[in-house]
This record gives structure tokens, sequence and C-alpha cells, in this order.
């Protein structure tokens, strides 16, 4: 049962992290867009690395961008819409 508990705690405490890593990259790169926040938890390709997406703007669908984290580093780089779909499953905007 702790076990469960502990590991449920640094898996949370990993992807915030990621997401933090994520809006940081985000807003040095574009000062000027509004971050509407995260609509898919960071998820994990076979090498380790994660993927954040992260949506910004106010329109409806909301545009969204994949940023893509090397496990190990702490750099986050933006990956294009077919770069992230051949990594991640991306699910249509509801």
């Amino acid at each position: 049962m702790f076990g469960f508990i502990r590991n449920w705690s640094r898996a949370r405490a990993e992807n915030k992290r990621l997401i933090e890593l994520t809006r940081e990259a985000f807003h040095s790169k574009y000062p000027d867009r509004y971050m509407v926040g995260w609509n898919i938890r960071p998820q994990r390709l076979p090498t380790g690395d994660a993927v954040v997406t992260i949506c910004w703007s106010q329109a409806r669908p909301p545009r969204r961008t994949w940023w893509r984290i090397p496990k190990g580093t702490d750099t986050a780089t933006e990956l294009s819409g077919e770069e992230a779909q051949a990594l991640v499953d991306i699910p249509p905007w509801r």
C-alpha cells in the first residue's frame, strides 16, 4: 500500500516538473501568447522521453503546441504537429 502511494507521489512530482519545464520553454519562445493550460498529462515514449501538450489562445478549438523533453535532461524542444502525431496519440479537440 505504501509503495503505491510512494510511486504515485513520485510520478506526480515528475509530471509537475515536466509541465513546469515546458511552461518555461513556451513562455520564453512565445512571450506574447496566452497559455490556457495543459489538456493532457505528459505522455511517455518507449525511450523514456516525455511529450507535453500546451493549449494556448482563447480560440475554439484552442491552439496546441507539443514539447519533447528527453529523458534525463531539463530541456524542452517544440515539435511540429506532424512530429508529435508520429510519437504520441493526439486526441481530437472536443
